[in-house]
Parts: C-alpha cells; sequence; structure tokens
C-alpha cells in the first residue's frame, strides 16, 4: 500500500491509480500487454490529473466492476501491509517529501529516507496482480510489491478521456517505468547530521542528500559522502552546495569536480582529529582537481567559483594545465584560454593541492590559484594544514600561474608547506605564495610556512606577521607562539625581524644550535625552555618571561652613560635608568684620585667635596638571561658651595580651609628650622617648607575650648603640622612649638557656607588654639574681600574657628533645620527668647510623629499641626529635625464630575487626614492603614434648610443650592463627618448661569450654610478666570450660593454697605465676623423673616400684575394637587423678598 501511494503520488486520487491497475490486468488477461517507454512522465501525470474522473462514467459497466475491485484491493492491500510491518518488527518511521521509511533504531545512527521512494522490502500476496521486481539503479536491494503499479502515458489516453478504453487498446506501462523516467531511485537522504563549522564549532545539519555515484550533478543544498564512494564522472557544482565529509569515508572523484564562476562548494569533517575525517580525493581531467573544468577551452566553467574547505582530508590534483584547486586553462603552448581561482578559502582540515603542466609558459598552473596567464581571484588561508606543489617554475604554489597574479591573497594562519618547482635552469620562478603587491597576512597572521623557495624569507611580498622556515632558517615576524619542539640546525638561523614577538610557551623547548638574532625591538618570550648550544646575538631586542635558559646567556646591551639630575656643592644626583629588561640597574662614582668606590642602587651620592671632578658610571646588572653589561662614564664637577634658598611649598589646595603661610619661606626658616637645617643652608643646599592641615571630627578638643569661647559658636576644628626639608633628604616634622617662640602667620580660606550675607548680621571670627589640653584665644582677623582669616601661632597644634553673630546689638544664634520637605523651613538666626517657628513640610507617605531638637534640655516643643511646631529660642546654636514615620496612603476619592457644582476639598495628604478624621482614625495612620476621603454633593436641599436660606437672604438672589457631605473610609469602614477638627477648604464651579455678564455690575458671592438650624454667612474668594469659589467650612449640611449685583464704581467711589454693617468687597470676597453659634466662620440667625414668604406677598413685592398673579396662583394650585409644594417654591418667593435679617 505504502508503495503505491508514494508512486501514485502524482495522481488525482488513489482511486484511479487502482482503476489503472484494474485495467491493466484485464489487459494482461486478453494478452494485449504493450509496454511503452515513457518520454513525458511530467506531462503524462499531469494530462491525468486534468481529466480526472470524469470521463469514468462513459464506461459504466466496466467502472462498476473497477470500483468494487479497487474496494476489495484497498483493504486486502491495507491488511498486507499491516501483516508485512508486524512480521518484520518496524521500530520507527521517518516521514519527508511525503514518503514512508521504516528503519530499525538499531541500526540507525542519523535517519536515512530515500527522496520520491520507499525503500522498504514488501512481500504480500500477488494473485491478484502479477509481480515485477523494481531495480534501483545498480542498488541490488529489491522490493516484491503488493501489487504491480502503473502509469499512463499521454498518448495512452482516449480522445474522449475514457481511461479505460485507452487501457485496453494500448496497456499501461509498469510501475518500474516510471520509476526510471523519474529518476528518482538513488537520492537517500539523512538527518540531524553533526559537523565542525568554520570556527570549529560543532554544529547539526537538519537533512541532506547522500553522495552518489552516479549522481554526478549538486544542485543547492547539503550532502553527506558516506562509506566510499568511487564515482567515475566529475561531479559538478550547481548553486551553493554544502558538502560534509562523515567520519571515515573516502569519497573518490576520479574526475574531479566542477566549481565553476557563480557556484560555490564548501567542505566540512565532523571532527577536528585527522584520524577521524573523512576523506576527498579529486584528479582534474582537463580541469581543475576542485574548481574550473577546461574541456571547453572558451567555456565559461574555466574560471573556479568560490571554494571553502572547513574540514576533512582533501587531495586535489589539476591536469593539463589546471590548478588543483582554483581555474583550469588549457595545456598547449598556443593557447589562450586562462581560468582564474575564483575564491578559495581554507579554514581548517588537512589539505594536499597539485597544479599540473609542464614547464612550458603555456601550461604552468598554481596548486592553488589560477591556471597559466589566469588572474583576478581571492585566496584565504586562515587554517589547517596546507600542502602545495605547482606544476612549474613558472607558477607559484599558491597564487598565480605562468604571467598570471591573483588578485588577494590573505594567509593569516595554519601550517603551510609550499615549495616551488626549481628542477628547470630558469632561475626566474614565481614564488611558492603569492606574487608581488598580492600577498597578505593581516595584522595577527600566525600562518607557519615551510618552503624550499630561496627568496622567501618573510621580509617581502606584504608578509608582516607569520613564521617561515625556509631551508631550515626561521623568519619571524608578528606575534607568534612556537609549537612543537624546534630545533635551529647548525648553519641555521632564527632570526626576529623588527617589533616580532616570539613566545616559547611553557612545556616547549627550543634548540639553538647555531645563531639567534635579536633585532631591535623584537621581543623573545621564554616561558618554556631555551637550549642555546651556539650564539644570541642581542641587536637590541630583549629576552624575558618565566621560564629557563640552558647555556651561554648573551651580554647585555651597554646602558647609556649617565646624567646629572641634581647637583650641588656636595652631592649629586643622576638620572634614574629603568629595568628594561637586562636586570636592575646600579650606578658607581670614583674617588677623588679616580678609583671606583662601590655600586648603589641609588642614583644620589652624598658627601662629596665642593669644586671636585667626579666619573659616574651605570650598570645592567644581568638576569636570568642575560650577562651585565656597564655604560662608558660621565664626568661631573661639585659645584663651590653658595648659601642655600628656604622655600615654602605649601599646596594650599590641599590643605583643609586652604591653610598657608602667609610670609614666605626666609621669614618662617628662623622660626621653624633647627640648627642642622640652617647648617646646610650655609653650605648651599636649598631647603623647602611647607604647612599641611586636617579636619579633627573626634571631639578630641570641643570641650577644651569651651572656656575660650564665649558667646562665640564654634563653627569646625582644624590641626596644623610643618615640615621641612632639605635638599637631597628625606622630609622631616617640624617641632610642634617654633624656636624662641618665634611667631608664625597663618591665613586660612574660608568656605562660602561660612560667609555672612544676613547684611542685618555682624559675624565676628576668631581662633582659639588648644596645646597641651591649654586653650589659648589667638590674634585672628577676618579680611572680608579675600574671605580669609589670618591669625598668628607659635604652636602647631589643634584650632578651633568660632564665630558670633549679632543683629540690632543682641547676639543671635543658628536654628538649623534638618529633613524639612518646606522651602521655608524656619532655619536661620534668632535671639535668645524668640520664638521660632520650624516647619518640616509635606513628603508623600509619611507624617511627623514629633521633633527632636539638640540641646535637648533647652528645648521644649509645642506642637501647631501636623507640619509645624514651635519653641522659645536658647542661648547657642540648634538643630531640629522632625521624626518621620511612615503612614498609609491617604487618597482624595472626591468624584467631582459627579458632584454638584464640581464640588471638590483643597486640602489633600496628611493634611486633610489631621483636619478630617477623629483622633482615633488619625492615630491609625502610623500603623500603615489606608485612608480615603470624600466630598459628595448633591443639588438642592430639604424644604426646612431651604426656608431657613429664604429668610436670610435678604436683597441678595438665590443662584444655587446643594447638600454637601464629607466621608471617610478605613479598614472597610464608611463613615460620614458632620464637623471636622479644623476648617477644610472646599470648591465649586459655578454654572454660566450665575456668572455675572454685566460689564455695567458688579457681582458679590457669599454662601449661606444650614447646620443644625443654624445659618451662618460664609465668606467666600471668587475667580472669575475660573469660574470658582472657595471658603473654608468646618460643617457639612445644605449650603446656598447667593449674589448680589451692584453698580460698578468708578476710582474713587466706596462700596455700599451690608445690611448690619458687613461689608461684602469686590469680586465676591466677603469678609463676616464670626458668629457666637460656635462655627468656625460665618454669621447665624434664627426666627422668621419680618414679610413672611407668601407667593403672593413676592409677586407683590416685585410689582408683577393681576394678571400674572392670576396665572401663577393656577400654576401653583395644579402644581401642589400633584406633586405637593416644593421648596424651590418658597425660595422663589423669597428671592424678592428685600427685607434686612
Amino acid at each position: 500500500m505504502q508503495v503505491l501511494w508514494r508512486f501514485c503520488g502524482k495522481r488525482e486520487s488513489l482511486v484511479e491509480c487502482f482503476l489503472m491497475g484494474l485495467t491493466r490486468k484485464m489487459g494482461s488477461m486478453d494478452s494485449k500487454k504493450t509496454h511503452h517507454k515513457i518520454e513525458q512522465p511530467k506531462q503524462a501525470a499531469e494530462t491525468t490529473k486534468l481529466r480526472g474522473t470524469d470521463a469514468i462514467p462513459r464506461k459504466r459497466k466496466r467502472v462498476a466492476l473497477s470500483s468494487a475491485l479497487a474496494v476489495f484491493l484497498t483493504f486486502t492491500l491495507a491488511f498486507s501491509s499491516f501483516a508485512w510491518g508486524a512480521a518484520n518488527d518496524v521500530s520507527g518511521t521517518v516521514f519527508a517529501n511525503d514518503a514512508i521509511s521504516d528503519i530499525p533504531a538499531e541500526n540507525a545512527q542519523y535517519s536515512v529516507v530515500p527522496s520520491g521512494e520507499n525503500k522498504a522490502n514488501e512481500t504480500a500476496e500477488t494473485d491478484a496482480v502479477s509481480q515485477e521486481t523494481l531495480t534501483k539503479g545498480s542498488d541490488d536491494s529489491a522490493a516484491s510489491a503488493d501489487g504491480e503499479a502503473f502509469i499512463e502515458e499521454s498518448s495512452n489516453t482516449g480522445a474522449d478521456g475514457d481511461i479505460g478504453a485507452a487501457a485496453e487498446n494500448e496497456g499501461i506501462e509498469p510501475l518500474a517505468a516510471m520509476v526510471e523516467a523519474e529518476d528518482i531511485s538513488t537520492c537517500m537522504t539523512v538527518q540531524n547530521i553533526p559537523y565542525i563549522d568554520a570556527n570549529g564549532v560543532q554544529q547539526t545539519c537538519p537533512e541532506a542528500t547522500v553522495v552518489a555515484a552516479d549522481k554526478n550533478e549538486w544542485t543547492s543544498g547539503w550532502y553527506i559522502a558516506e562509506n566510499t564512494v568511487d564515482a567515475t564522472e566529475r561531479f559538478v557544482v550547481k548553486g551553493d552546495v554544502h558538502l560534509i565529509l562523515a567520519a571515515g569515508c573516502t569519497l573518490n572523484a576520479t574526475k574531479g569536480i566542477t566549481v565553476s564562476e557563480g557556484n560555490s562548494l564548501t567542505i566540512y569533517a565532523q571532527s577536528t582529529v585527522k584520524d577521524e575525517m573523512g576523506t576527498l580525493n579529486a584528479s582534474g581531467s582537463w580541469s581543475a582537481g576542485i574548481g574550473g573544468y577546461a574541456i571547453d577551452r572558451d567555456g565559461p566553467e574555466r574560471n573556479c567559483g568560490s571554494v571553502t574547505i572547513n574540514g576533512g582530508i582533501v587531495s586535489a590534483q589539476g591536469s593539463s594545465a589546471c590548478a588543483g584547486i582554483g581555474g583550469a586553462g588549457w595545456g598547449n603552448a598556443y593557447f589562450t584560454s586562462y581560468g582564474n581561482c575564483g575564491s578559495v578559502t581554507i579554514n581548517g582540515g588537512w589539505v594536499t593541492a597539485y597544479g599540473a603542466g609542464k614547464m612550458l609558459k603555456a601550461s604552468a598552473a598554481a596548486a592553488i590559484g589560477n591556471s597559466g596567464g589566469g588572474s583576478g581571484g581571492t585566496i584565504r588561508i586562515a587554517g589547517g594544514m596546507v600542502t602545495v606543489e605547482p606544476s612549474g617554475v613558472l607558477a607559484a604554489g599558491i597564487g598565480g600561474g605562468a604571467d598570471g597574479n591573483v588578485g588577494t591573497i590573505v594567509v593569516s594562519g595554519g601550517h603551510i608547506i609550499a615549495n616551488v618547482n626549481t628542477s628547470g635552469s630558469s632561475s626566474n620562478h614565481n614564488p611558492c605564495i603569492g606574487n608581488t603587491m598580492s600577498l597578505s597576512t593581516g595584522s595577527n597572521g600566525t600562518a607557519f610556512i615551510e618552503t624550499n623557495d630561496p627568496d622567501f624569507t618573510g621580509n617581502n611580498w606584504g608578509f608582516t606577521s607569520g613564521i617561515v622556515l625556509n631551508d631550515g632558517n626561521y623568519y619571524i615576524r608578528g606575534n607568534q607562539t612556537l609549537s612543537g619542539n624546534p630545533t635551529v640546525e647548525r648553519d641555521k638561523v632564527l632570526q626576529l625581524y623588527s617589533s616580532a614577538t616570539l613566545t616559547i610557551p611553557a612545556g616547549i623547548t627550543l634548540t639553538n644550535n647555531n645563531i639567534i638574532k635579536s633585532n631591535g625591538n623584537t621581543t623573545l618570550i621564554v616561558d618554556g625552555h631555551l637550549v642555546n648550544n651556539g650564539a644570541i646575538e642581542n641587536n637590541g631586542g630583549l629576552i624575558k618571561g618565566t621560564g629557563t635558559l640552558e647555556g651561554d646567556k648573551p651580554v647585555a646591551s651597554k646602558p647609556p652613560a649617565p646624567t646629572a639630575e641634581v647637583i650641588s656643592s656636595t652631592s649629586v644626583t643622576l638620572k634614574a635608568m629603568p629595568d628594561i629588561g637586562y636586570g636592575p640597574v646600579e650606578y658607581v662614582r670614583t674617588a677623588g684620585d679616580g678609583t671606583p668606590v662601590w655600586w648603589q642602587s641609588s642614583p644620589t651620592f652624598d658627601s662629596l667635596q665642593p669644586d671636585t671632578e667626579y666619573t659616574f658610571y651605570a650598570r645592567y646588572c644581568g638576569n636570568n638571561f642575560y650577562e651585565e653589561s656597564s655604560s662608558p662614564g660621565t664626568v661631573i664637577r661639585t659645584p663651590t658651595p653658595r648659601p642655600g634658598i628656604v622655600s615654602n611649598v605649601t599646596v594650599a589646595a590641599d590643605n583643609y580651609l586652604g591653610a598657608d603661610f602667609v610670609l614666605p619661606g626666609d621669614a618662617v626658616a628662623d622660626a621653624i628650622l633647627p640648627a642642622y637645617a640652617r647648617k646646610q643652608l650655609s653650605l648651599g643646599k636649598n631647603v623647602d617648607i611647607w604647612l599641611e592641615s586636617n579636619r579633627i571630627t573626634d571631639g578630641s578638643v570641643s570641650s577644651v575650648v569651651e572656656s575660650e569661647l564665649g558667646d562665640f559658636l564654634p563653627a569646625t576644628y582644624f590641626g596644623l603640622t610643618s615640615y621641612w626639608q632639605v635638599e637631597g633628604e628625606a622630609p622631616v616634622q617640624a617641632a610642634a612649638e617654633t624656636r624662641d617662640d618665634a611667631m608664625v602667620m597663618v591665613r586660612l580660606k574660608l568656605p562660602d557656607s561660612a560667609i555672612n550675607t544676613d547684611p542685618s548680621i555682624t559675624r565676628e571670627y576668631k581662633v582659639v588654639c588648644v596645646y597641651n589640653g591649654v586653650a589659648t584665644t589667638l590674634i585672628t582677623r577676618y579680611d572680608p574681600d579675600s574671605k580669609t582669616v589670618e591669625f598668628r601661632t607659635n604652636k602647631f597644634a589643634s584650632f578651633c574657628l568660632a564665630c558670633k553673630d549679632t543683629r540690632d546689638g543682641k547676639t543671635v544664634y543658628p536654628v538649623m533645620v534638618r529633613d524639612s520637605y518646606a522651602q521655608d523651613s524656619g532655619q536661620g538666626q534668632y535671639a535668645a527668647g524668640d520664638t521660632v517657628v520650624v516647619n518640616a513640610g509635606v513628603r508623600d507617605g509619611y507624617m511627623v510623629e514629633f521633633w527632636n531638637g539638640t540641646p535637648s534640655d533647652k528645648i521644649d516643643f509645642t506642637i501647631i499641626d501636623s507640619s509645624h511646631a514651635s519653641f522659645v529660642m536658647p542661648e547657642g546654636a540648634v538643630m531640629v529635625s522632625p521624626q518621620w514615620v511612615r503612614i498609609g496612603d491617604i487618597s482624595d476619592v472626591t468624584d467631582v464630575e459627579t458632584n454638584a457644582l464640581q464640588a471638590r476639598l483643597v486640602n489633600s495628604g496628611v493634611d486633610l487626614a489631621e483636619r478630617v478624621l477623629p483622633a482615633d482614625a488619625f492615630t491609625q495612620l502610623p500603623a500603615l492603614k489606608d485612608v480615603d476621603i470624600w466630598l459628595k454633593s448633591v443639588e438642592g436641599i430639604s424644604d426646612a434648610d431651604a426656608a431657613l436660606v429664604a429668610e436670610n437672604l435678604g436683597d441678595w438672589t438665590l443662584a444655587n443650592e446643594v447638600d454637601l457631605t464629607l466621608f471617610y473610609k478605613m479598614d472597610g469602614t464608611e463613615t460620614q463627618i458632620h464637623e471636622t477638627n479644623k476648617p477644610v477648604t472646599v470648591q465649586l464651579t459655578l454654572p454660566d448661569s450665575a456668572i455675572n455678564a454685566d460689564a455695567s455690575k458688579t457681582r458679590t458671592y457669599e454662601v449661606l450654610r444650614v447646620h443644625e438650624g443654624a445659618v451662618s454667612v460664609i465668606p467666600v474668594t471668587f475667580d472669575a478666570d475660573a469660574k470658582t469659589l472657595t471658603f473654608e467650612t468646618d460643617r457639612f449640611s445644605a449650603y446656598a450660593i447667593a449674589y448680589k449685583d451692584t453698580a460698578a464704581t468708578t476710582p474713587g467711589d466706596e462700596p455700599g454697605d451690608r445690611p448690619g454693617g458687613e461689608d461684602p468687597g469686590d469680586n465676591g470676597s466677603n469678609s463676616t465676623a464670626p458668629s457666637n453659634d460656635g462655627s468656625a466662620n460665618g454669621s447665624s440667625s434664627e426666627g422668621n423673616n419680618a414679610q413672611g414668604n407668601s407667593a403672593a406677598g413676592a409677586l407683590s413685592a416685585t410689582g408683577d400684575s393681576v394678571g400674572a398673579l392670576i396665572v401663577l396662583l393656577l400654576s401653583m394650585v395644579v402644581t401642589a394637587g400633584i406633586l405637593g409644594v416644593r421648596h424651590r417654591g418658597v425660595s422663589s418667593a423669597q428671592r424678592g423678598n428685600h427685607a434686612s435679617r
């Protein structure tokens, strides 16, 4: 069944295949079986597909019989396939390209899948159809099919599309003919193949086609060579081909591999170990072993495409003027057809290449590169073991053939054996690698090149980094590391070229039996072992390392003659010389009579005689790799003595407070220099003096200075130390007390933080010295222009800089506020007895638990609110700080958009919580309890509250009425607040109907609050731009907004008085005295309005007509009957009431 399914894959349906099989069987019964070779199988398949089964109904009887047999065969074959699978113990099934392959798991290294054919053996009953054997190329394996599979040639179909009729007349070709025509019998694939990439890293190829000897065309994709493959035809690469040489395989391409221009071949191994690599042997026939093909001398196949070798054992032999790897050309003296190498890259593996041709110019081809006369292309060798031999003296081993140049050759790594053919009488041979101006190694090339080319020593053709072994001589360029244990034989040389570095690593031995030349700026690093049985010529190079040298050591290069750095009448200091690898440097001088004294490591020579001539020498002392060597001598005469100079070399910028001597060095010398230093001055030696200062923070002197401070406050503590140094000697710390109590002047540079900037304050400074536990006030002067303090002292000890501030004759003291988040924290200067208010500010997520103060025994805090506290200023400086505590989230969740008049709270955070929350709830905040607070505003108030509002409107007009309620929620419990701890600021947005649009009038607003029967008038602030009213209240209930318009006043006019003596103010800002009802603001009034509140009275007061009165009365009767009298009617009646409250 699997066989039929696979080979019938191009048919419209499996049923058609069975029908054709049936037709074929009927034909055989009538002895009409005729075989036809399929010339165009694809066209036939397409033709059958187009006809489908539409032609079958024309032969109903035949089709009915065919259908019955098809059903029978379907079940029979399915059962047979199942029985075959069970009998053969199929352990794995791989699907690929609509094919099925059953593979025993114990024999599978990687999955093998035929491409287009099922290769499994199938054995079944053959009663229904005749047996035929399918043969696949030269493969000896056979498959016994469950039945014959047939394919129809396009000519076997009747004109009317009747398949059955065509089968009767012409017969159907057997399946074997179809297999042969479509040529799919030898395409095998494997899956999950490991290989080593260009970087030496193992990768996995998902699927590759197995190389077959009789399949010589490789199209784009992956291929693998397994076991031994002997190909008698030349392989041809078309596209981008990747070839994996399986471990232990041998691919013999006896006619070579064509990789022409525009195509590429990349070769991989499965290991980096030679014995575990696969092998490719490619021999050209009128062609390169791998690359161009010259059977047609004018054909484009002469030029090589791209060949990359990442691994494997690869041998390539060119023939008839063709390169082993590269271009192909014609091999006679008259040819004009050349082939270039294209692109050849070798990253690894063992590669051997041979060029082909004779001594003639016409047939000289490179081993890797161009044929004779070819040009251009690129060759890159970065790794691997590469052995090459050209075809004649006119061809390079790697590069151009006769009269030809490769465009670019880069040899950056690998081990290369590149010999040239010197058998001819001509000495005009091409180089072993490259040709003029085409070879480079890159900046860090590490190639090791062996050659017999007498001209290739690594100093030409662009070879700048690598090792060349030429006829036993080593030539080193760049940064190289030896491998193996090389030997420089007798009469041979190992030479390091300029700037080269050669490393003998640990475990490696270099044996020198003749000469090693260590030229200028070169380095030989011996971390292993160097055996010197010959000579090491030191021509400015350097030998160093952690290894050992056995045998004679070379003599170190001579150091230069020493030069003087400092000369005095009694000493000479030479310029120090560094150890450059020849061992430590030492110096010596002769005595007055010319006799050398002794070698010393210091370049300074003391105790010399004035006006005396000495000769000085230097030497390299040698080391593990060098013998010592001495310099030429330098003659130096000491001068006649003269008085020395005292210099103040204080670096004030490095000192605390920029401390420095005020006077020059000579003025200070008598005070601090001892007798010895003064004598050296007389002998002509110079002396340096300097001052150092440091800050004192350990409190060691603070208690001592208190007795000297008085009402001064300590600003900082510091120490002073002086030093002197005789020329050429070590520094010495001066005595703490000056000589004969001589005074020295010291200057301090004050920082900006210590400078007073308040013009109302006068600041004084003084310095107190502490020496041996005694405090002394020093004479101090402040210079405001230079911002410096100068004082005189005869002690170098501990000091205190203190200051005093006065304002209006009173001493003021600083208050420092730490950890405050307020811009105005209260920090400043205050006189004793002043009340100081400090502000902690607002810190998100925190509240002030209490205040800290220093000195604590002089500060008593009074808490003002959650952010403010106060205390009485004591005498002396004070530092205070709030103690912050983490609290839960305080959220204002007021739904402003849905609130009437968009009522909102202005306060926020801890300030809002402190005003709203009861004490027990407020104390829960430090326990990280979250609280939500919100204001709710509903339009309209109760009838009773509206009546009270109406009674108190007076000559004001009612604009809006809202009911304000305040809530908080903690621990899931919602609580309404009727009265707050402190007033809360509320803001309302007025509708356009309440905004004055008449420029000739001025509108003033007020808010009336009704709480527990008491009416309060609350001052408001009106923002005309934002159309908002802002006011403070501590009670939440019914509120009414009223306004009054007055004629706009000209400048100089006084605003009219409000009844009761109240002045509403301009722009709606009212100033009303608090009432005696206990509210935070506003005034209250109780009782009825003197004019009553009837609707008739209201209409009469406004002077409306009788008709209007009747209409209004009727309307009110109707309305009262339906809805009842509402407070809006009462409020409307009161709007016209102008009686005073």
